[in-house]
This record gives structure tokens, sequence and C-alpha cells, in this order.
């Protein structure tokens, strides 16, 4: 039933014990280990910060134009475009690699969709752990607004739930699938407010940017840790209504295909 999709109450275990799977492989054999959920995110700002501040010379439109803002203002961009290319970048192969799991024995298969959000979540959560320390000692302040942090955030995750189960299902039938969504993370970073704000776009196409589902999210969060600001709670009440219309429809259709799964694996 669809509820059980949403509530996986009696996979919790499950769930967890493939979630810790999926973050542990990522850095089994490692030195650092765990060290890079971390470090990586830093090393990609540096390389922007180099690319966009540097060597193109960029300015954020903003009263707080100094080089440490600049960084912030790119690292939460990066922290939540990452959050979405991370879930989306695994969801094609996700049944397909996990085919014992379809033919040999009976599984709960939308549990898997629920682990690579989880520890893709994992990921975000270490990004934004660093980016309020950064933000903290930069401002010197440690602005109330904070609290309203995971509502905006939140929102990310039925939308990841909902796209790695529609995008998993799609890539059992089409295998073109992982080419397509490779695609669409690519533009998708230059169609997301990662290295500009939205208020620097002509009036005419802003709207047009709010199409992306992520953008509304790291607009917000910028706004509450950057600016140390309530969110605006109608966007966030419209990030949350699209992500759990997004929810929903990927776990209808799963449902709806999955019965086919065995006979084309």
């Amino acid at each position: 039933m669809i509820k059980d999709y949403f509530f996986p109450l009696s996979n919790r275990r499950l769930i967890r014990q493939f979630t810790i799977r999926d973050i542990r492989s990522q850095y089994q054999g490692s030195i650092i280990g765990i060290g890079w959920a971390f470090l990586t995110p830093l090393l990609m700002l540096a390389a922007y910060f180099f690319v966009f501040r540097i060597a193109f010379n960029n300015r954020w439109p903003s009263e707080n134009d100094s080089n440490i803002n600049f960084a912030l203002q790119i690292y939460t961009g990066l922290i939540i475009y990452n959050l979405f290319a991370d879930s989306l970048r695994q969801a094609p192969r996700l049944i397909v690699s996990n085919a014992n799991f379809v033919k040999k024995v009976v599984f709960p298969l939308e549990t898997l969709s629920w682990s690579v959000a989880l520890s893709c979540s994992f990921h975000a959560v270490a990004g934004l752990f660093t980016l309020l320390i950064l933000s903290v000692a930069s401002q010197q302040s440690l602005p109330i607004a904070l609290i309203s942090l995971p509502l905006v955030v939140g929102s990310m995750f039925p939308l990841m739930l909902g796209l790695v189960w529609l995008v998993s299902a799609l890539g059992v039938y089409i295998r073109d699938t992982t080419q397509i969504t490779s695609l669409i993370i690519r533009v998708m970073l230059f169609l997301s407010p990662v290295f500009f704000p939205v208020k620097i776009l002509p009036e005419s196409i802003q709207p047009w940017l709010y199409l992306n589902p992520i953008a509304p999210v790291i607009e917000q969060t910028r706004h509450v840790i950057l600016d140390g600001q309530w969110p605006d709670w109608s966007i966030v009440a419209t990030s949350w209504l699209i992500s759990l219309v997004v929810a929903y429809l990927g776990a209808r259709w799963f449902n709806f295909v999955r019965k086919g799964f065995a006979d084309v694996l």
C-alpha cells in the first residue's frame, strides 16, 4: 500500500542497515574516511571560488561583498544542489543494480529509495554543520532564526524520495535514463541559484527560475543562515506542498510499474 512507502515503520531496521552500508561503502578503505564528507564540499568550494571570484572577478550583490561572504553564499547553494544531484545520480540504476532483490526474495523495494535519500541527507547535514560553523565564526552571532532551518531544508527529503522512486522505476525499462539524468544534473547546476541570487535576474525571468524546486530552498537557506532572518513561510509551505506532491506521484508510479520489474530484469 502507498502509506507503507511513506511510513515504513516495519522496515525501519532494514532502512537503517542499508543507509549505513551506503555511507560506509563510499569511504571504505579510505585514510581520511568519513572526513571526506566534510572535506569534499570545501575543496569544491575552493575551486568554484577561484574561478568565479578570482578569475572572473564576480561580485555578490549585497552590502557585504567580502570574500568570506561570497564563499559562503556559493557554499550554501552547493550543499542544496549536491543533495539533489547526489540522490538523482544514484536513482537510474538503483533497482537494476539490486536485481537480486527483485528476482530471488520478497523484498520491500521501496525502502531502497529511503536509504538513498538518508545517505545523501547525511552528507548534506555534514555540509550544513560546516556552513553553520563558518557563518557563526564570520558573523560572531547565532541568530534565533536558525531554528527554522530544518523546516526550510526538510522539504528536500520528500522531493528526493519521490524523484528516486520515479527515476529508479523508469531506469528499469529505459536504460537511457542514466544519460538523461546526468544531463539534467549538469544543466540544473546552472539553472539553480548556486552562483548567483535570483534577484539579479530580470523580473520577467525570476518566476521561471522558481519552477526549479530547489531554487526556493537555496534562497531561503541563505536567508536563514547568512542573513539571520526568518524565512518566507509562504515559500517554505509551497516548497513542502510541491515536494509532497512529487513524493506521492513517485510512489504511485513506482507501485504501479514494479509488477513488471522481474520480467524486464
